[in-house]
């Protein structure tokens, strides 16, 4: 299974404008490529395989009132944010691979961050008095070890201007990554949390980094 996320929609709109899309055989859309195609207002058809009517998309978005959703490739039923969380982590390798054309130390990090993100949905257990300090984080002004694990606010607004500068590409690749995980981290359970935020906070940093920010712009 393959998934079609909201980045190579968007390449594919630019070099032709279409109105309705048909996923292909053994893809399936993340959420982001799902609010892509809805808020321009494209149809999303169903394909059939086999004589047979494929899983139509709702139901990788459909959830009950605690969040479980369906995973068509496990007879159980997995909670919702697992789907998420398999979705965010196929942008991050995803954005790994695009990277490697600008930075190749960039995308190494990249790369180790989903395997972190991974950690969530492994089921491993932090012990007691211990944090995920082996996510690196260089203390700056507004980020450091110390508040690293807390859901802090996006250092500066990315705009227009930050995706024409000379590293616009890996400014704005970064910044989807970010609202990716925060996407995700509203559907994660409590204790999960920590792991998310000290993800959020580097990938701040990485991209402050990139804009070539030497004075801290947090507000």
């Amino acid at each position: 299974m393959r998934f079609i996320t909201e980045e190579e929609l968007r390449h594919r709109f630019r070099r032709e404008h279409f109105t309705e899309y048909e996923p292909e055989p053994e893809t399936r859309l993340t959420p982001g490529a799902r609010q892509f195609l809805s808020d321009r207002g494209i149809r999303l058809t169903e394909i059939k395989t086999g004589g047979s009517t494929a899983q139509r998309q709702d139901e990788f978005e459909k959830k009950d009132e605690e969040g479980a959703g369906q995973n068509s490739s496990q007879a159980a039923d997995q909670p919702f944010w697992r789907i998420v969380l398999v979705s965010t982590q196929a942008d991050f390798l995803q954005a790994g691979l695009d990277l490697c054309q600008e930075d190749v130390l960039l995308a190494k990090e990249v790369f180790e961050l989903e395997r972190y993100l991974a950690k969530i949905g492994s089921g491993e257990e932090v012990p007691e008095g211990e944090t995920h300090q082996e996510i690196r984080c260089f203390s700056c002004t507004g980020i450091g070890p110390e508040n690293s694990g807390l859901l802090l606010k996006d250092c500066f607004e990315i705009t227009g201007f930050h995706a024409q500068s000379p590293n616009g590409r890996v400014v704005v690749r970064l910044h989807v990554l970010r609202s990716r995980l925060r996407e995700l981290e509203q559907k994660l359970p409590e204790e999960k949390k920590e792991m998310a935020h000290r993800i959020i906070n580097r990938l701040s940093q990485m991209i402050c980094h990139a804009f070539g920010g030497k004075i801290c712009q947090k507000n």
